[in-house]
């Protein structure tokens, strides 16, 4: 045995001494995002959810990764029981639904944030909340769920503050500090069906399933809709599931630690190996100027991207830049002042200041989600007051 291949095996052993140890000494790290996915067994995962999803509902359920807009027909079918849980659909998609609803199917539509063409069509009126208790009661006004749960981890979200009471009824509600209601739980009227918007999804998730109690409270939500097949679109980005050839050896430890072995031994190889050979000398093109092809590739990487959120802060950010070096307005407080401000150097109407400042006020708060068509807006409004 060789000088080299000593120390190969030396450094081998080193490196499995050091996985092994850091392996033993791992902190387990609790993930407390609201990532809703099925497969996540962390506390705002859906696993527990997606486990006993059966039994909640009677175990007439079938679960599809398509979009609304793909898997039901033009025209109404058998009526069904729809679920949607934190999950973006299209404005196309939610007519689809409301051909089946009108014809007597039910939409139950557990989401944060209610979309603006939702909104619309069912005659709401909704309020955004950025600020939120620590703690919210949520009472039922069936008398048959006496308790009240009890949130102690909530989330920003719409709360709908204007109902049509012919159509609409309020199931389940909260109150805020100034202790008036607002609705948790919302049943609307239809056509022959009925659709329920819960702005708390965080309920169905494992944290909330797993204490004492809800797990008898909760699945009761479900039964205001009508004992028949339900169907429960999931995202595919929510599924979390990898179909990687890699898939089966990643989730054996063992097998996951021989893999690393193989790939730190390969990775040393080619690194001694390298040393004892003569490196190819490579051509350097001259330096070309790229400015143009650079700029193209940032324009289509975020149009391929589509981060509405992150386009629509950017151009709230850049507005604002131009408003302070150009007009000289201080931008640290957007209240009435800075719009009449804004309103008299750029000679704009009030309607369009005060629509440009509730988006731009939006776009620039890290936790409040923006839509593709409240970016195009607030793209052409800030364009049109500062030509």
């Amino acid at each position: 045995m060789n000088n080299i291949t000593k120390v190969y095996i030396g450094v081998l052993v080193v490196v499995l001494v050091l996985l092994t140890l850091l392996e033993l000494n791992k902190t387990p790290i609790i993930n407390w995002s609201l990532n809703y996915e099925l497969e996540e067994k962390s506390p705002f995962g859906l696993y527990v959810f997606n486990e006993e999803a059966e039994s909640f509902f009677d175990n007439k359920l079938e679960k599809t990764s398509e979009s609304p807009y793909n898997y039901l027909p033009d025209s109404a079918t058998t009526p069904k029981n729809y679920l949607i849980i934190e999950n973006n659909f299209t404005e196309q998609g939610f007519d689809k639904l409301l051909t089946q609803i009108d014809k007597g199917s039910n939409l139950f539509l557990a989401t944060s944030f209610i979309s603006d063409f939702i909104i619309d069509t069912l005659n709401l009126k909704a309020n955004y909340s950025y600020s939120i208790n620590d703690t919210m009661e949520i009472y039922f006004t069936d008398e048959k769920i006496k308790e009240p749960i009890i949130l102690d981890k909530t989330t920003t979200t719409n709360f709908v503050t204007k109902i049509d009471t012919v159509t609409t009824r309020i199931l389940a509600y909260s109150e805020n500090e100034d202790h008036e209601k607002e609705a948790i739980l919302t049943q609307i009227k239809y056509g022959k069906g009925k659709v329920f918007i819960l702005n708390q999804p965080i309920l169905f998730t494992n944290y909330y399933l797993l204490k004492e109690g809800n797990d008898k409270i909760i699945p009761h939500v479900f039964d205001y809709m009508p004992k028949q097949e339900t169907v429960w679109f999931q995202d595919e980005e929510m599924i979390g599931v990898s179909y990687s050839p890699m898939r089966f050896i990643l989730q054996n430890k063992s097998l996951k630690y021989a893999w690393y072995t193989i790939l730190v031994s390969i990775i040393l190889f080619a690194f001694f190996t390298a040393k004892r050979k003569q490196r190819i000398i490579p051509i350097k093109e001259p330096v070309t100027n790229k400015s143009v092809e650079f700029v193209r590739n940032i324009g289509n990487l975020y149009l391929q991207e589509g981060n509405d959120k992150d386009m629509a802060h950017k151009k709230a950010t850049y507005f604002l830049q131009k408003v302070r070096t150009e007009l000289y307005i201080p931008t640290d407080e957007l209240d009435d002042a800075f719009a009449r401000k804004l309103q008299l150097k750029t000679n704009q109407s009030k309607e369009n200041i005060e629509e440009a400042m509730r988006l731009i006020k939006k776009a620039i708060h890290p936790k409040a989600p923006i839509q593709r068509e409240e970016f195009i807006k607030l793209n052409k409004l800030l364009d049109e007051i500062y030509k």
